[in-house]
């Protein structure tokens, strides 16, 4: 029988808070308020007692992270100082990187998994899946209101469909990270995947995220094709596939406008699949408008934040006279627009800097295909919606790369 390492314990319970805390608060109160900033802090708090107890001969530094978060730093304070431009925002980028910062401390933290942390997380992430998935399921159909349990936070209890999206987009990582932990595991383990993927799938259905229901759709084909075994071209095909979200923009640019008609009209016909899907329509028109912008200022962008205050004109986006929500809905679109095809090529690299990071940490590993439909989940919902720095938007963020390392890094070496 092995010794108890109290150290080791304290980091497991360190990361099991983590998650609950965070998962809880998603459930609860997400929407962009003041303690929105505050959780943050909580949950930096929470992981620093695994960054004080490691084993510094053990620790992993993720370096290309480190080297990610001062280019990103870079980017933004060159757009933002030479040469000005008048959509740029200097209070954006503090508020911005207060929270990168805070995200970058809780990931930096991750590892290394130890034995208890696996152990224990076999267990978590599959319990908090299935909590998260029948709460959704049960206020839905009103067999459950959050008003009844409001006494487990300190906030006011939110809703609706913006809300409903950070609990739909989390909810789908804790899926993969569940399917990660236990696929092929064991028999027993397998089926219970096999039902977390089931009522995991229920509950986004019923959702109002839609971009939660196709990334969960994509995801579920990349998972089933992941275990396809390809002898040869597999580092190419799969690089393809990781870098088509990357594509798509820069052929939207090339071949911008894709719509031929005017929104007004498309908006005003009741007759049409686009008016009567406006989530649709409304993103088609403005990734054309969104092009539009990019060719204009194609080399540097307009500069850090200034997709919170450039003008949309009347008659492109029906109803909008900014972008929506202050933002492209489309991460490699945030890019091009604030920071130019220079942005597109930092934001590239890191892209190929993941990629390459988990086709080694995954390969010949059970876990791989859980963990590609993951990264492929996270890029049809950072493709489709969340492309700004919220701070819940930055802490779904985080607990996608959260769950990225934990499932990259579940199999002991």
């Amino acid at each position: 029988m092995r010794k108890i390492n109290p150290k080791e314990l304290v980091r497991t319970v360190a990361l099991s808070l983590m998650l609950l805390v965070a998962c809880g608060y998603i459930f609860f109160n997400a929407r962009n308020d003041w303690y929105a900033d505050t959780m943050l802090l909580v949950l930096v708090f929470l992981c620093l007692p695994r960054l004080a107890l490691v084993d510094y001969g053990k620790k992993i530094f993720i370096k290309g992270g480190i080297w990610i978060l001062c280019g990103y730093l870079g980017l933004a304070l060159i757009s933002v100082l030479s040469p000005p431009s008048i959509y740029i925002s200097h209070s954006w980028l503090i508020r911005s990187f207060s929270r990168i910062i805070c995200v970058f401390i809780i990931v930096q933290t991750i590892l290394p998994l130890g034995r208890y942390d696996r152990l224990a997380l076999q267990y978590i992430i599959p319990l908090l899946c299935l909590m998260l998935s029948l709460a959704i399921i049960s206020k839905q159909f009103d067999f459950l209101s959050k008003d009844i349990i409001s006494f487990l936070t300190p906030w006011k209890i939110v809703d609706g469909a913006g809300h409903n999206k950070y609990v739909s987009f989390c909810l789908l990582f804790l899926m993969w990270g569940a399917v990660a932990v236990l696929w092929k595991t064991g028999r027993i383990q397998s089926l219970i995947a096999i039902v977390v993927v089931f009522i995991s799938f229920c509950a986004l259905l019923v959702s109002s995220s839609e971009s939660s229901q196709l990334a969960a759709f994509i995801s579920l084909v990349f998972f089933l094709l992941g275990h396809i075994y390809i002898r040869k071209w597999r580092y190419g095909i799969y690089l393809l596939c990781f870098l088509f979200f990357l594509i798509i923009p820069i052929l939207w640019v090339k071949f911008s406008p894709v719509m031929s008609r005017n929104a007004w009209d498309v908006f005003q016909d009741s007759s049409s699949f686009l008016q009567n899907h406006w989530d649709i329509g409304s993103r088609l028109y403005l990734y054309d408008f969104c092009a539009g912008l990019v060719r204009k200022e194609f080399l540097f962008g307009y500069g850090f934040g200034s997709s919170l205050s450039i003008p949309v004109p009347d008659g492109v986006l029906p109803g909008w006279s900014m972008l929506p929500g202050g933002h492209p809905h489309n991460i490699v679109f945030l890019f091009l627009i604030e920071h130019g095809i220079v942005g597109f090529l930092w934001f590239t690299a890191v892209i190929l800097m993941l990629f390459n990071y988990l086709y080694k940490t995954t390969l010949n590993c059970t876990e791989g295909p859980a963990v590609w439909a993951l990264a492929i989940s996270g890029q049809v919902v950072f493709s489709l919606s969340f492309s700004i720095w919220h701070p819940d938007v930055v802490l779904i963020y985080g607990l996608f790369f959260v769950f990225i390392l934990i499932t990259a890094n579940f199999s002991e070496s």
